[in-house]
């Protein structure tokens, strides 16, 4: 994925490039309000909560790949109770324009379903948590949200907004798609190929890979028919070789209508 210090570094020099004069920041409470929807417990024995976010008129934040510029949400839930771990399922996002640069995320209100995996699933779950984000209108902030509830074990009543939100998800990829590597200065090229009729208008092709300290660049998308193709360029910012493993390699497709998402490359 995009390192989160050079988007964090590029959000600080964009809302510096700023003077008072020209945009008046106005505190973060009025910016972006974050409420916890408690959820219910799932038959798995995973409870399902929803992280809400209300954002002021005008004012965006991020998908988990944030696209050429931004700082994606990160939860942090280290500190709470009786939670081995959990999963954050994303909302499909959308398209924007921003000075020349694709950004990807959300505007208005935007709901995260959480699934938090207990270590007894026969008790509470004291959650408490952080939220890193950033927020964007004329210049961009990073904002840091602090939250907790406690969550009984005997919830069951299903949450609409979650389901909802849930319901947004990319659609699973009918077809694998099929991934080629090759060296090239200082790091890699990635290109894959994916059989999908098109979606709708303004396609984009986010190529994902889990690694340390790799950065991957936006995505070239090219279609031809139902034949889609993208490359993108992947460099360790540390200096170090390129490794990542191939089947944890996420295609999303991308558009005003919808999306789609397939995890790993075919083997072959």
């Amino acid at each position: 994925m995009k390192n989160h210090f050079l988007s964090i570094i590029f959000a600080t020099a964009f809302a510096l490039s700023f003077s008072p004069a020209q945009a008046q920041v106005p505190p973060v409470d009025e910016l972006v309000q974050l409420k916890v929807l408690p959820g219910w417990r799932l038959a798995n024995g995973n409870h399902m909560i929803g992280v809400e976010l209300t954002l002021a008129e005008g004012w965006k934040t991020y998908w988990r790949n944030p696209g050429d510029a931004g700082i994606p949400p990160e939860f942090n839930l280290s500190r709470s109770k009786n939670l081995a771990g959990f999963a954050t399922h994303w909302p499909t996002p959308n398209i924007y324009e921003d000075y020349g640069t694709m950004a990807i995320g959300y505007k208005d209100r935007v709901v995260f379903p959480i699934e938090l995996s207990p270590r007894n699933e026969s008790r509470a779950i004291n959650l408490k948590g952080t939220l890193d984000l950033g927020v964007c209108a004329e210049v961009c902030i990073p904002v840091d949200l602090g939250f907790g509830i406690k969550l009984s074990a005997s919830d069951d009543k299903v949450d609409p907004q979650i389901s909802a939100a849930l319901a947004k998800k990319p659609t699973r990829a009918r077809n694998k798609f099929d991934c080629d590597v090759r060296p090239i200065k200082n790091g890699i090229m990635l290109e894959t190929t994916l059989r999908q009729p098109k979606l709708g208008e303004n396609e984009v092709l986010v190529l994902e890979v889990n690694g340390v300290d790799l950065w991957v660049a936006s995505t070239e998308l090219q279609r031809n028919g139902s034949r889609v193709t993208g490359k993108t360029k992947i460099i360790n910012v540390a200096g170090n070789g390129v490794s990542f493993a191939r089947d944890q390699v996420r295609l999303t497709l991308l558009s005003n209508n919808g999306a789609v998402e397939s995890l790993g490359c075919a083997k072959g």
